[in-house]
Formats: C-alpha cells, structure tokens, sequence
C-alpha cells in the first residue's frame, strides 16, 4: 500500500486528536537537525523525531534540506511526534538554509564578529547564564557553585530570540553564557538574525555553548568565544578564573 504524503502542519493536527497511531505517512518537511540515525524536522512550529532503523545505514542529510520521510509516525507519552523511517529522500534545499545562507553572508559583509572577538574578560566576577528554564543550565551552574562559591552566578530563563536579545542589551555581569542541552530544535533560537544580531553587539563577552559537539549555531560565529557543551562552558569559566588569579598575584 502507498504511504499518504501530508507536510507537517496536517501531521501536527492529526496528532492533536490524541492518536496513538497516525499509520503508515510519507511526511514532507525540513531538517533542523541531523545527528546519525537520528534527524529532526520541522515545519513552521510543527517537529518531528525520525528514527532510521539499525542495520541502515542513514543518508548523508544536511539541515536545511527538504526531505520526504516515509515510515510510522506515532505520538509518545509527552505528545512528541516520533517516525520510525523506512525510506529518507532528499528533495531539494528548503528555506532554513537559504536563511542560514542570508545570515552567514550579513555576518561576513557587515564585520559582525569583530567587536566580541576583540575583548578581552579581564574581570569574571559575576556571570550570567542565559538558557530555556530547566535545559543546559544546571551542569553549568552546580558546577561553577560548587567550585568557585566566591563568583556570582546569575540564571536567567530565555528561550525565545527576544528574551536574549532583550538580556543581552545592557548586562550587569562581566561574562554572559547562552547554553542549552542538545537535541531536535537545539540551535534554532541562536540561528536567528536578533541573537546573531544581540551577541555581536552585546557589550560584556559572549561564550556560547548550544547542544553536543555536532551543534552550531550561527550564533557561534559572531560570539566572544564557544564550546561544545555546558559542562564545558563550567571547565573554561574554571580554567580563566585560576589564569586571573594566578596574573594578580603576579602584580602583586
């Protein structure tokens, strides 16, 4: 039987009605996110979880594509749209990329990663963390106030391109840390042109540390300074600490 092909928004509406089942689909959508066997689509605000079966090897599917996705797409415990894959095809580049494209080339042409690049953190006696509530963060901070209870380490949910923006406009900490965990959708709030935009133009340092190490976001490129994870985030705080201290009992 011929899998049903329907883009995503009637997908997310199907699933509104509290199936635990949609059948057997051929979903139409973009990658967001490509990591293995694993991709994340999306549509508007619409996602989807795929799942290549093992076995597979997976395609080579760049974010930004526009795939059709044929297989069972189910509804998980917390709404989530699962697709467990039979068939992945590529069918051409969609809008995500020629956004990305866009905002690559405004970096460049307009110089936006000049001013964070030449700053330098000589001072780290407050820090604040920006990420979605409750995802990226607590690794980072427990850390950081575990090791260093001397520093003020501020959390501050954000997880909308305005809310960062908006944080990163006048902040009173000496060193700003936009985090989050990894995943479907993990970059799509630091992809945007406003944090592109907010970061280039913050005046206090930026470190950036979005998702795992296959994560990154265009908001990276324009930042003072990025890691791969949070924890790794907590470690270079940690190691620049001990380099200031070690500087001032020098001039001493």
């Amino acid at each position: 039987m011929t899998p049903r092909r329907v883009p995503l928004p009637a997908v997310l509406e199907a699933a509104s009605l509290h199936l635990t089942s949609l059948g057997d689909v051929a979903v139409t959508a973009e990658v967001e996110s490509a990591h293995g066997r694993r991709l994340g689509l999306i549509a508007g605000r619409s996602r989807v979880v795929v799942t290549l079966p093992p076995g597979r090897f997976p395609p080579v599917v760049e974010p930004g594509r526009s795939v059709v996705v044929t297989g069972i797409l189910t509804v998980g415990e917390s709404g989530t749209l699962l697709l467990r894959a039979s068939d992945v095809a590529v069918v051409g580049l969609g809008s995500l990329a020629s956004e990305h494209a866009r905002i690559e080339s405004l970096i460049a042409t307009e110089r936006l990663a000049e001013r964070q690049r030449a700053m330098v953190a000589a001072r780290l006696a407050s820090i604040l963390v920006l990420a979605p509530e409750g995802d990226g963060a607590g690794d980072l901070v427990s850390i950081l106030g575990r090791d260093r209870p001397d520093i003020d380490v501020t959390f501050l949910a954000a997880s909308t391109p305005s809310s960062i923006a908006r944080a990163l406009t006048r902040p009173s900490a000496d060193l700003v840390v936009i985090t989050r965990g990894g995943g479907p959708g993990a970059t799509s709030v630091t992809d945007t042109e406003t944090v592109v935009r907010a970061v280039a133009t913050c005046p206090r340092p930026v470190l950036m540390a979005v998702g795992h190490s296959r994560d990154h976001p265009l908001a990276e490129l324009v930042a003072w300074r990025a890691v791969e994870t949070p924890t790794a985030a907590a470690e270079l705080v940690l190691s620049m600490l001990t380099e200031l201290q070690v500087l001032r009992q020098e001039e001493v």
